[in-house]
């Protein structure tokens, strides 16, 4: 709830802003002021992370500015919180349930145990380091997944409240229910008989929580760009209703904003940015010149955080991409280990049992059967249903075009369809791993599901609520059914405490004057005393003598690198018969 109300705080800040640079004053969700919120209490977070640990000061030092802003602005948060209130009272039963079974789902999942490969490899200790120390110079060196320098990881950082000695983990499981809260607005505007193509998208973007829901017991980032990428689509799709792509207004920024924070939470986040590039060709086209300046200055304000974060953990402004080398640092991860590291990640993506070394010397064809039937079923499903859409979109939109003339709206529909693809792609022939490209995979299959719902609605106005209560049911049955059988099977009073992962099997290794915890049996560290990797690279040392000076490598070898990052690997058993068996 602390969460919640502080992100909302910001949120309002950020957007009573935006009205004013913009000088529109468009109705917002609360679910867009909590979600800007989190936007901008990453990029202040990432600058405290600098000069402190994220832990009890920071926390009052977010806190006493969001009381200052609470005093000066009172009364249109008031005014806010009253509307608010009407809808509250306003809402159907279905409404009622739909939010109270979100809510303990999340508070369910967010409580139990995680079970994440990567929350072990890297998230736990990744959020650790940032409670326990400012940033650390080169902390990459001695992990090369602690670069990754994901922006809702020092979010997560900040909320998990580290000083009180209990594992908060609830940051993913608010981020669902702030989507859900978002979609029973498409909902009350259905069944009020007054909605459009929008409201309806907003519905079916909690239908694939049967492929996410595991995704809350971990401060995954996995969960996160898929619902702020369909946020976006909403957010572009309500533009195009309006008639009001070529305004510049809250919306315009919201959808950059969202767009920006997405990449610098994820990288394969990437091609999300096509729309507000669009948006901002139309402005240039009008010649409004001056929205360039808040536009480059949210950009900047989010951008430079994230990327100084980035130099001062790895040498590289954006990490892994070694073509942005520009900076001559000692601590500089040294560039054949990040190649290493790059062609594992990209390899595990396609085949996940296989040497990595293996799989990047296949063809296309060579490794795209075992990558399909690597899927589960429903994601064989989305799979095979895009690829059918991708046949079948073109033919429908020039048949189409041909009877319609071309409009602005027209031209919106293009441009959305275009960034989808082009996310797919990008997906596809970087790290095709399934949960890496869900925010345009999956945001396709729901762009359809929820175009046909919107037919057969407006077609047959009298079945409405029982397609709806179908449909819902269908979708969040499993969700539930698994959650269940987590509790039946793993019990434990995990919903009044909190499930900790203790650690064990470490040896404490002197390298170089460096006390490192090395994992005796597998590759992750979880909650291990700092510092932790899963195992010495070569050539690690300390820049200053201690560990506040940071980290760095001289005289790399990839070879004996790739040979222990292959043996650990094995030995967390995601290779372990491959390995045995060469």
């Amino acid at each position: 709830m602390y969460a919640l109300i502080i992100s909302y705080i910001y949120g309002h800040a950020l957007i009573t802003f935006l009205g004013f640079i913009t000088g529109e004053k468009d109705r917002i969700h609360f679910s867009l002021y909590v979600i800007s919120g989190f936007a901008i209490l990453t990029a202040i977070t990432t600058c405290l992370a600098f000069i402190m640990k994220v832990g009890l000061v920071a926390n009052i030092l977010v806190l006493v500015l969001a009381m200052l802003y609470v005093f000066n602005k009172s009364g249109a948060i008031g005014k806010n919180l009253r509307a608010y209130k009407r809808a509250i009272q306003q809402a159907s039963v279905f409404n009622y349930i739909i939010l109270f079974a979100a809510i303990g789902m999340s508070l369910a999942l967010s409580a139990s145990p995680q079970a994440k490969f990567d929350d072990g490899l890297y998230y736990q200790q990744t959020i650790k380091w940032i409670e326990s120390y400012p940033a650390i110079t080169g902390l990459g060196n001695l992990h090369l997944k602690f670069s990754f320098n994901s922006g809702w990881h020092v979010l997560s950082a900040l909320f998990s409240f580290s000083f009180l000695g209990l594992p908060f983990n609830d940051l993913n499981g608010l981020l669902f229910v702030v989507v859900v809260l978002f979609a029973l607005e498409g909902l009350r505007n259905i069944l009020k008989g007054n909605y459009a193509f929008s409201d309806v998208f907003k519905v079916v973007t909690i239908a694939p929580l049967h492929l996410l829901f595991s995704f809350i017991v971990s401060p995954s980032p996995d969960l996160v760009i898929p619902y702020i990428t369909w946020v976006v689509f909403i957010l572009f799709l309500q533009k195009i209703e309006q008639d009001r792509l070529q305004v510049f207004d809250v919306k315009y920024m919201l959808i950059l904003i969202f767009s920006v924070f997405a990449v610098i939470i994820k990288l394969s986040a990437a091609p999300i940015a096509l729309l507000s590039f669009y948006l901002l060709y139309l402005q240039l086209k009008q010649h409004h010149y001056k929205a360039l300046l808040p536009i480059v200055g949210f950009v900047l304000l989010l951008v430079i955080p994230w990327m100084s974060r980035s130099a001062v953990l790895s040498g590289y402004l954006i990490y892994p991409f070694c073509e942005l080398d520009v900076l001559s640092v000692d601590w500089k991860i040294p560039e054949q280990l990040v190649k290493v590291e790059l062609t594992e990640t990209r390899s595990f993506a396609k085949i996940r049992r296989m040497l990595f070394t293996d799989v990047d010397r296949l063809s296309i064809a060579e490794w795209l059967p075992y990558w399909f039937w690597e899927l589960n079923t429903s994601e064989r499903i989305i799979v095979m249903l895009i690829i059918l859409l991708t046949a079948v979109i073109p033919v429908a939109l020039v048949i189409r075009l041909r009877k319609e003339r071309i409009t602005l709206q027209t031209t919106g529909v293009l441009v959305l369809l275009l960034t989808i693809y082009a996310g797919i792609f990008f997906w596809f022939f970087t790290a095709p791993h399934f949960r890496y490209g869900m925010g345009f995979t999956v945001g396709l299959y729901l762009l359809c599901i929820g175009y046909l719902l919107y037919r057969l609605m407006k077609r047959f106005p009298a079945y409405t609520m029982p397609m709806l209560a179908v449909f819902l049911l269908l979708f969040f049955s499993k969700p539930f059914y698994n959650v269940a059988w987590w509790y039946k099977n793993y019990p434990g009073n995990y919903l009044l405490y909190p499930a900790t992962v203790t650690h064990q099997g470490f040896t404490e290794v002197d390298h170089k004057g460096i006390k490192i915890w090395v994992p005796n049996s597998s590759a992750q560290c979880w909650d291990a005393p700092l510092p932790c990797a899963p195992f010495i690279v070569e050539g690690l040392e300390l820049r200053t003598g201690e560990l506040r000076g940071g980290f760095r490598i001289n005289n790399p070898n990839a070879d004996t690198y790739t040979r222990k990052r292959l043996k650990t690997m094995g030995q967390s058993g995601v290779l372990q018969n491959i390995i045995n068996n060469n």
